[in-house]
């Protein structure tokens, strides 16, 4: 969808809000005119995107790191019919009893084309009820919360974001630009968003389904008996070809018993945090050796080249070898 008119973005600020919720999407957004007008000369007359800030009243609003950010609008007077609302996260117990607010929120999301929660700000769309019967994610330290606060939701704890509908839900903070890169790769194409990627020096524009904790950290946060070594083993021998079996038989534990472990304690199943241990291991390889990508998919436990590269291209949107080119060379992002 490329349509040439400019897509009015409101973003809800509150006191305590987390201030690269509000900076990183804005700076995407406009980073959006540069690129456009480079790729497609004379294609806009006019940016992409407008971005105001909304809250209780114009003004001064102090983030949660003493920063203050300057409201554009009002509740009471800000526009509601809107291409996006972006409801911020930070501290928001205050602004989750804040009835103005959580008024706006409701009456712009029924008119806006599109609703976004970045970090906790998940928790504003929960109150307001607009991800009832829906997928939802927020930052992995509160998703537990999330997801005991509000059954009705289906909590996703280890995406970086979900989108269900028109409803879109990240970690926050750096997912929130990667959620960002991909409104604009929805409204104007992948070109666009990859060189607004590449303008922010970002190494690559994650897809929603990549996890938000690495493998290696997942793991070291488990302490059960007998899955903390499997892990470990795991981690330290990604190149072993691993089944469930297997993995049951060194846990002992049968198999059923195993995945629902990995499901209780990671969020995932036994063969995705396998792949996921892989391909972070190709991704650090690519980055700090010279191999050959035959032997890397070797090491790695892919079996071969082809499957390595369906696997990375699929985490990361990347192929391996355009990875391994740019980090070498030196480039500051991937296309």
């Amino acid at each position: 969808m490329d349509r040439r008119e400019t897509r009015l973005v409101s973003l809800v600020a509150f006191p305590g809000v987390q201030v690269l919720n509000l900076a990183g999407p804005m700076e995407m957004l406009r980073g959006a005119w540069s690129a456009v007008r480079s790729l497609r000369p004379g294609a806009y007359t006019e940016p992409p995107y407008k971005t105001r800030i909304v809250a209780r009243e114009r003004g001064p609003v102090v983030s949660s790191c003493g920063l203050a950010v300057v409201a554009d609008d009002a509740f009471a007077s800000a526009p509601t019919d809107l291409d996006t609302l972006v409801v911020a996260g930070g501290e928001v117990d205050n602004a989750l009893a804040d009835g103005a607010l959580m008024d706006f929120v409701r009456s712009a999301a029924a008119r806006s084309k599109r609703v976004v929660a970045l970090g906790a700000g998940t928790f504003i769309l929960a109150k307001a009820g607009l991800l009832e019967g829906r997928r939802a994610t927020t930052h992995w330290r509160h998703c537990e919360t999330l997801a005991k606060a509000h059954p009705g939701i289906r909590v996703e704890p280890d995406l970086v974001f979900v989108k269900d509908g028109n409803v879109y839900t990240c970690a926050g903070i750096a997912a929130a630009m990667d959620l960002a890169a991909t409104l604009i790769e929805e409204d104007i194409g992948r070109d666009v968003a990859l060189a607004v990627a590449r303008d922010k020096v970002m190494w690559m524009k994650r897809p929603g389904d990549e996890p938000q904790v690495s493998a290696q950290l997942a793991a070291q946060s488990v302490s059960h008996p007998q899955l903390a070594p499997l892990l470990e083993w795991l981690l330290r021998t990604p190149g072993e070809d691993v089944s469930v079996e297997r993995m049951a038989e060194r846990a002992a534990m049968s198999e059923r018993t195993l995945t629902r472990l990995f499901q209780r304690e990671l969020g995932t199943s036994p063969a995705k945090f396998v792949e996921h241990a892989r391909v972070e291991m190709a991704r650090r390889l690519l980055e700090e050796s010279n191999l050959r990508l035959d032997a890397i998919a070797r090491r790695c436990g892919f079996g071969s080249e082809e499957r390595m590269r369906r696997t990375f291209h699929r985490v990361f949107g990347v192929s391996p070898r355009d990875y391994h080119r740019r980090i070498q060379g030196g480039e500051a992002a991937i296309s």
